[in-house]
């Protein structure tokens, strides 16, 4: 498995120009083993449609809910280690909660 950073989620499901050919490559690669949405990148994405920097057709809980039914995506919650190490870490942002989810021993790579 690998997690996908929330930029490269959003890329992807949206067929975007940004996303690039080797970033294409890997999740084709790894969709049958299993593409990682942290349930911080939910929270994101509906923040920066909440913010306008990001537009959707749809509402964000449809989109969400399209983007979440992709082939191979399974969505990664918290499990209670990373809720209590994630007090312990100094400085702690939301993208180190994101890596955080990452380090789980079931997770091969991380795509960011």
């Amino acid at each position: 498995m690998i997690v996908l950073d929330t930029h490269i989620w959003v890329w992807w499901v949206d067929d975007n120009a940004r996303l690039t050919k080797k970033h294409r490559e890997w999740i084709e690669e790894y969709q049958s083993q299993g593409l990682g949405v942290s349930i911080v990148s939910c929270w994101e994405v509906a923040k920066l449609v909440e913010k306008n920097r990001l537009v959707f057709s749809c509402s964000t809980r449809e989109w969400l809910e399209e983007a979440l039914a992709y082939p191979g995506v399974q969505l990664l919650d918290f499990t209670l280690p990373i809720v209590v190490d994630s007090t312990q870490l100094s400085r702690f942002t939301v993208t180190r909660l994101t890596k955080l989810l990452s380090l789980q021993p079931e997770f091969m790579a991380v795509l960011c």
